[in-house]
């Protein structure tokens, strides 16, 4: 089964890669960028590993993942607003801690590499064996990069994607 997975990883991050080198960067931007995605990667990651919620707050901006799901929910701005206010209205932590409920039995997290589309790829090893792709959604934002969504290999879409299909049950 893991040989399965990591055929399907490898597919998978091929698949990220640019068709052509038209498609990149000068190479000055491209290590500058994959330079500060990099270190916070591994912050990130240094952040799981510890289990501290409060670094992974200041990390990963929910007000921007709620406003990304509100928008794939609903097409009325009122409706939009009124689930934004909702779903944050559970508490940026609590909402964490349900997002990275899994994080006690992580041994292990690890920054593992910048894709050329300049997203960072985070692996967690879990104490039970077996073990999780991250691969985060960073975004420009008032000076600050952070995570405003990531791509979970285990279900195969962005964390958001994943919460929008449990609420459209619930709708």
């Amino acid at each position: 089964m893991k040989y399965f997975h990591a055929a399907i990883l490898s597919l998978w991050i091929a698949s990220l890669l640019p068709a052509n080198a038209s498609a990149k960067a000068s190479k000055a931007s491209i290590t500058s960028v994959q330079s500060e995605r990099a270190e916070f990667a591994q912050n990130f990651a240094s952040a799981i590993e510890r289990q501290d919620m409060e670094a992974i707050s200041k990390l990963f901006d929910m007000d921007a993942l709620a406003t990304s799901m509100s928008k794939d929910m609903f097409d009325d701005k009122d409706e939009q607003a009124a689930f934004k206010r909702g779903f944050l209205s559970n508490g940026e932590m609590n909402l964490l801690r349900r997002m990275f409920g899994t994080m006690n039995n992580v041994t292990r997290a690890k920054f593992l590499r910048v894709l050329p589309d300049n997203r960072p790829l985070v692996r967690l090893d879990y104490n039970g064996g077996g073990h999780e792709y991250l691969l985060l959604h960073l975004r420009e934002m008032n000076g600050k990069t952070p995570a405003v969504d990531m791509f979970t290999m285990t279900s195969g879409r962005e964390v958001s994607k994943t919460m929008n299909m449990v609420g459209q049950l619930m709708i």
